[in-house]
């Protein structure tokens, strides 16, 4: 699966919604039902660190709280880096997928506590049509 980093930019800087949908979907799908799929709890492992930063990083939060959760969502492309490092080859194929859209979306945030909420709506998004293409 080939990602576009252009449809990347549309969903996290210029807030295209319709276009965080469709390609969310095509990502969950793909991630479901590449052989081997990756499980529900591959993904939620990382989910889990970003619904943790989004109840903190708001458009109110201080510039010491902001720079903080961003510290925390840049730490993921390491922890999705060994991740991926675990999986067998044929898993691999699919987390780099997965690795190569979120290490995208996070380059793209640049502290920016919208474009933060639009990446954690695209990965939640990402998680939910991994579920409804029977994802496990």
């Amino acid at each position: 699966m080939n990602i576009d980093k252009q449809v990347i930019e549309q969903i996290i800087v210029a807030d295209d919604t319709e276009k965080l949908v469709s390609e969310a979907e095509k990502i969950g799908k793909f991630l479901a039902e590449y052989r081997p799929p990756l499980s529900s709890s591959q993904i939620r492992n990382v989910f889990g660190t970003v619904k943790q930063v989004s109840l903190t990083w708001t458009p109110q939060s201080t510039p010491d709280e902001a720079k903080a959760a961003h510290r925390e969502i840049l730490l993921l492309k390491p922890k999705l880096a060994y991740q991926e490092g675990r999986l067998g080859k044929q898993q691999k194929e699919t987390m780099s997928v997965m690795r190569q859209v979120l290490d995208q979306s996070i380059d793209l945030i640049q502290g920016d506590a919208k474009r933060f909420k639009r990446f954690a709506e695209f990965f939640e998004a990402i998680l939910a049509y991994h579920k409804a293409y029977g994802g496990k």
